[in-house]
């Protein structure tokens, strides 16, 4: 039984990986638009923290705000807020076919 469960457990994490890689490599093709940092901060969450990122930009005259830096990072939260500072203008890439799916860094 026990077997089962982290068979399980080893195909959804399968899974979200290999869509995660999926849509970064899509993302290579995004066009782009300027953007806005419009918050950025460090959440801490019990033993971890989080890098939290808000921007906002437009698409064909419609505002967006986004929140994801991108697919994968290896930077600690506090090294993304510091390339983030809130304020800052920003290249936003965004899905052409759901513009509301954007990230900073592809």
């Amino acid at each position: 039984m026990i077997l089962i469960v982290v068979a399980l457990v080893c195909v959804a994490v399968c899974f979200i990986v290999l869509s995660a890689m999926k849509k970064k490599k899509a993302a290579q093709a995004w066009p782009s638009v300027p953007g806005t940092v419009t918050s950025s901060r460090v959440q801490q969450k019990e033993d971890e923290s989080d890098a939290v990122v808000t921007y906002s930009y437009a698409v064909n005259g419609k505002d967006y705000q986004g929140n994801r830096v991108g697919f994968f990072s290896r930077d600690t939260a506090q090294q993304v807020v510091s390339r983030y500072p809130s304020g800052k203008q920003v290249e936003v890439f965004y899905d052409p076919a759901n513009p509301s799916s954007a990230v900073l860094e592809r």
